[in-house]
């Protein structure tokens, strides 16, 4: 695979961070795919999330984008 098909695939990788609504740590992801397993949701609602700027979903758990925030 060459340099610009890997990119063009990286694209939607997006690194996040899952948080109990209490602020404790719960576990970081290299995608949002494995994160919605662990929430028990779909991964639209942790885009919507990550787009409407709380990241709240399921009022349990806060969503963080990574590379945003670092």
């Amino acid at each position: 695979m060459s340099q610009e098909s890997r990119a063009k695939c990286a694209v939607n990788v997006r690194p996040i961070t899952v948080f109990k609504i209490d602020g404790s740590y719960y576990n970081s992801y290299d995608n949002i795919s494995p994160a919605t397993r662990a929430v028990g949701c779909n991964e639209k609602t942790i885009r919507r999330a990550l787009k409407k700027g709380d990241g709240l979903v399921k009022n349990t758990w806060r969503v963080v984008d990574t590379i945003k925030d670092s």
